[in-house]
């Protein structure tokens, strides 16, 4: 088996499609992760962390032999301040189910994290053994709803809500 999974982790390519971001495959259990390294972030998005609002990071990441898919995972990482308690609560989803919950206490912990995803466990190599060399490609989203957007989308909400009296 090892030499198996030592094949899988030789056979992939590391790409750069996230904006000059660094894939790195690794194996770990007897699963393939990608760590994503040096993804640029945007300059407001310290500001952004902390207004109380969710942040996410969408992360689809693909195998591609050939050029056809061979698998493919949905990440989101969600970053949420607690204005409260001071500190992030930052929540990974891989395919919709929770991987992993944790809590930071500054800006630049959660910044690193982003900057640096290691994703771990995302696909089983036994599958992946068969398969002729494999390419591994991300595609990065941060907060897929811009703030213009988030905007009209409150002032409409608060354009339309009525009070409504309560019943007896």
């Amino acid at each position: 088996m090892r030499r198996v999974a030592a094949f899988a982790l030789l056979a992939f390519i590391s790409v750069s499609d996230a904006l000059s971001a660094e894939l790195t495959p690794f194996l770990q259990a007897r699963r393939l992760g990608v760590a994503i390294s040096a993804l640029p972030l945007p300059e407001k998005l310290p500001r952004e962390l902390t207004s109380g609002l969710t942040n996410r990071l969408l992360v689809r990441i693909t195998l591609l032999s050939e050029s056809r898919t061979v698998a493919q995972r949905a990440v989101e990482v969600a970053v949420k301040y607690d204005l409260w308690d001071e500190n992030f609560a930052v929540t990974t989803r891989v395919d919709g189910a929770v991987v992993q919950e944790r809590t930071y206490r500054t800006v630049a912990e959660v910044l690193a994290l982003l900057a640096n995803l290691r994703l771990e466990g995302l696909f089983g190599t036994t599958e992946l053994a068969a398969q002729p060399p494999l390419v591994v490609r991300a595609d990065a989203l941060l907060n897929p709803i811009d703030r213009e957007r988030l905007d009209q989308i409150r002032k409409w909400v608060a354009e339309n809500t009525a009070r409504t009296p309560p019943t007896r």
